[in-house]
């Protein structure tokens, strides 16, 4: 009952004809997508460690998987906990030290300059030329990032950082925990 008596190339047409049925859906969902975006009047990206990864960034699970880490037998976790810095410090600056010239070494790709100019566009900004993140935003921005990276490469690829929310932090805004006491004690 399983066989297929047809012949070869029969086959080869209706799987050809059902790859060609994919596609035409599959295309079709783009341009769903895409028209989507054109229309709507806010975008809201989220991002992951994918993003990282497509500019040739170690995902989190990969970050800590150096010799040197692995001898001293830190795990990925602990190498990230605060209590690190106190214990021992030199472990911990030098994880951090090694992940912030990771992601400055990295560069953005391609992805990040669609969806600035996609978010360029909402912002009434196409067609800017300029990445600096120095020019003020307008007032109504019609997009936000939020994402769980560290790397800043939002900021890298021309987003503005008031647009930009890192959750677990940025790496490239470091500050002591005495100037962290006194700031929150005079807020």
């Amino acid at each position: 009952d399983c066989y297929d008596y047809r012949s070869p190339y029969a086959r080869f047409l209706d799987d050809k004809e059902r790859q060609q049925d994919e596609s035409s859906e599959l295309e079709l969902q783009y341009a769903c997508a895409a028209a989507a975006v054109v229309s709507a009047d806010f975008l809201l990206i989220g991002a992951g460690a994918g993003m990282g990864v497509d500019s040739g960034l170690a995902a989190y699970a990969d970050v800590a998987k150096v010799q040197c880490w692995r001898d001293c037998g830190y795990a990925y976790d602990t190498l990230c906990r605060p209590q690190l810095l106190e214990t021992h410090p030199g472990d911990f600056l030098g994880f951090w030290a090694h992940c912030f010239n990771s992601y400055r070494d990295a560069t953005p790709h391609e992805g990040y300059t669609i969806l600035r100019k996609w978010c360029d566009e909402k912002d009434g900004l196409k067609g800017r030329t300029t990445t600096s993140t120095e020019v003020d935003p307008p007032l109504n921005l019609g997009h936000f990032v939020y994402s769980s990276n560290v790397d800043g490469h939002f900021i890298q690829a021309g987003f503005h950082r008031d647009s930009v929310f890192e959750l677990h932090g940025e790496c490239d805004r470091w500050f002591c925990k005495v100037c962290a006491a006194a700031a929150a004690a005079a807020a």
